[in-house]
């Protein structure tokens, strides 16, 4: 909402190209919440601590690498605001749209979040090894197997080739159209 706020404060409109780089920025804007919901869990794990502080605590002890994760990845897409001739027009909304995502991301990661997770996260005491979930415990079963087998190994790499070789030839089979701006 803020990015597209900001975008029709600056003129933009919501077309292919803008919601592109809102589907781009979606998967680095949660990074930074995770990092900081994860760490505050972390410190709610630990016997005894006071959640105010230990929230506080939390944010404090990641802040400067958020930071620098955030800033390096809106460098990464800041020349494209440079490109020149057709191209210029269609690209400029994409590092925009990064650029005002991912400092709202940042902003919202340090304020919302740490809220949040002092509101509703209810973890106290209880040891990171004690509560694993669904998808942790299965996930780690899974891996087990995979590094104690050699033949569940193999079994599982062929299987990734034969998916990655099937995406390979869909679009010589024009299982998937390319097109350029349609």
């Amino acid at each position: 909402f803020i990015t597209l706020a900001v975008g029709y404060l600056f003129g933009q409109s919501i077309n292919r190209i803008t919601l592109f780089a809102l589907i781009l920025s979606l998967g680095l804007l949660v990074d930074d919440s995770i990092v900081v919901i994860e760490n505050i869990y972390r410190h709610y794990t630990e016997k005894g601590v006071n959640r105010l502080h230990g929230a506080v605590r939390a944010v404090n002890e990641i802040g400067r690498p958020t930071n620098l994760a955030t800033f390096t990845v809106i460098l990464a897409f800041l020349p494209m605001f440079w490109v020149t001739g057709m191209m210029g027009p269609y690209m400029s909304p994409i590092p925009f749209n990064v650029l005002v995502a991912m400092i709202a991301s940042l902003a919202i990661a340090y304020t919302v979040a740490p809220w949040a997770a002092y509101r509703f996260l209810k973890v106290e005491g209880k040891g990171h090894e004690e509560s694993h979930g669904f998808l942790e415990r299965n996930y780690a079963r899974m891996l087990k197997q995979l590094i104690r087998s050699r033949w569940t190994r193999n079994l599982f790499f062929v299987a990734v080739s034969l998916v990655l070789l099937l995406v390979l030839i869909m679009p010589v089979y024009q299982w998937v159209q390319f097109k350029m701006l349609p």
